[in-house]
């Protein structure tokens, strides 16, 4: 489905809703298709755009992609080509499932380039809460082939040129003792497996070559302890890793709290350098 609206600047806003990137495997393999919405803005130079793929949270158990859509279609009038995507839940499948799927995606946006003028090498995520995890482990594990999965768009790679992680679970073990998600994600207990929680782990798989992170977390989050943040910067840290960290006072869990002018600009600063070569002055 396909809606246009006009813009400014003689440009348009164009929604192409409720794209599959995934097929079913086979009739005896249970994995519904999966679909993404797409936002762009073209201008008369059409020029193939750089990409951004957001990944929404909701702890692993439920999925909206059509969520946080006035700030996404911002950054597609800013000169992006934005993807929303959905995944698999926890009562479809434990992890490696999701993952799998938002590597599919990746691959599916690569497949398919040329189709909807997109640059194939510079392909952006961000992801918030479980999505944030998600985009994490996106940049830490293009190194790990048996995460790849058997989706579709094999012969395309899943690699991303930058991760913007918004609170994300990065270390199960630091979650809420009474938080049910990450065992629920995992497929076991978190705390009496914790080498099946390792795999879950984002820091579980950095190597000096990952690509940059733009790291955001509240310092009042409730939800998914700063402390999952704390870590996995120091870790990249440690690797040599391009990282960048903003520990946001007074701020709790949710991008709805994160919607404020100020962080959004810092987030649309960071996309400019890493996938446009832009440095504005704040960034300097």
């Amino acid at each position: 489905m396909i809606h246009t609206l006009e813009a400014q600047d003689n440009q348009f806003v164009q929604f192409i809703l409720n794209v599959t990137y995934n097929q079913l495997d086979d009739m005896t393999t249970y994995r519904s298709p999966k679909h993404l919405n797409m936002h762009i803005v073209r201008s008369l130079a059409d020029e193939p755009l750089p990409v951004i793929v957001w990944i929404v949270g909701g702890g692993f158990y439920r999925v909206n992609k059509d969520y946080f859509l006035p700030q996404l279609v911002e950054f597609a009038r800013r000169g992006y080509f934005v993807a929303s995507i959905e995944y698999r839940i926890t009562s479809e499948a434990h992890f490696p499932a999701q993952l799998e799927d938002v590597k599919s995606a990746i691959r599916f946006l690569r497949a398919n380039a040329d189709k909807y003028k997109i640059d194939p090498d510079r392909i952006g995520v961000w992801g918030e809460s479980a999505g944030g995890n998600l985009a994490a482990l996106l940049g830490t594990t293009a190194h790990v082939p048996e995460l790849e999965g058997t989706g579709d768009w094999q012969g395309y790679s899943s690699r991303v040129q930058a991760v913007v992680d918004w609170y994300g679970p990065t270390d199960m073990t630091l979650m809420p003792v009474h938080t049910p998600h990450p065992s629920l994600y995992v497929g076991a207990s978190v705390r009496e497996h914790p080498e099946k929680a390792a795999k879950v782990n984002p820091i579980t798989y950095i190597t000096p070559d990952v690509p940059p992170f733009l790291i955001m977390h509240g310092d009042q989050d409730t939800v998914v302890p700063i402390a999952c943040s704390d870590v996995f910067y120091e870790a990249l840290q440690k690797a040599g890793a391009d990282v960048t960290y903003y520990r946001v006072k007074g701020s709790g869990h949710g991008a709805v709290g994160f919607s404020q002018p100020q962080i959004l600009n810092i987030v649309q600063d960071w996309f400019d350098a890493k996938l446009k070569g832009i440095r504005t002055p704040a960034n300097g």
